[in-house]
């Protein structure tokens, strides 16, 4: 393989995976039935996308970590990855712009009940890092700063890809805050991709 192909696969899986993203976000803006689903192919996405984001060449040799991909096996990870390419081609995130937060009802914001909450638009983390093996602390950043969500009521969903390429998910998360989480088992070094969103 040479260098522009490996720069093009990458920039195109990215295209791809962002619009699958958006995808995932009107999916959630709209509460659509099917935003499991959604969101099940895209951790698949993120995974194949974690591959093709760290490979490099040696000469022509296609690397992931410290391991020798041959190059069909490459483009057949690419390929998997463009099997959702256009699915979500003509989403528009723009049209969420101009909402205004109430209590479902079309009234003001204040609920129901009159306790006069709104709905926060900041509930959600997410970023990788690399970690080493045994316990790893994560903190949420916004722009390199610190920026914990509004409670530590979240839901995580986080893997590593260690340095060979292999990935490990099902971490165990001992401790959670607003500001981060601690997942305590990772078994290799490498790095830690995590999705973090508030539950209410």
């Amino acid at each position: 393989m040479n260098s522009t192909r490996l720069r093009d696969i990458k920039e195109e899986a990215a295209r791809v995976l962002i619009q699958y993203s958006n995808g995932y976000l009107d999916a959630r803006f709209r509460g659509s039935a099917n935003e499991k689903q959604v969101f099940n192919n895209m951790k698949r996405m993120h995974y194949l996308w974690s591959i093709i984001r760290s490979a490099f060449l040696s000469d022509t040799d296609v690397y992931v970590g410290d391991t020798i991909m041959a190059d069909n096996d490459f483009e057949t990870v690419y390929e998997k990855l463009q099997h959702y390419n256009g699915i979500y081609s003509n989403v528009d995130l723009s049209v969420y712009s101009d909402i205004t937060p109430d209590d479902g009802d079309g009234g003001s914001d204040d609920g129901d009940s009159g306790g006069g909450s709104t709905t926060s638009t900041d509930h959600w983390r997410a970023g990788n890092l690399p970690v080493v093996a045994g316990a790893n602390a994560v903190t949420f950043l916004v722009g390199g700063v610190p920026s914990p969500l509004a409670s530590a009521d979240y839901t995580i969903n986080a893997y590593v890809i260690t340095s060979g390429g292999q990935r490990q998910d099902n971490l165990q998360i001992t401790t959670q805050t607003a500001g981060g989480f601690v997942a305590s088992d990772v078994l290799k070094a490498g790095t830690l991709f995590y999705t973090a969103i508030l539950n209410t």
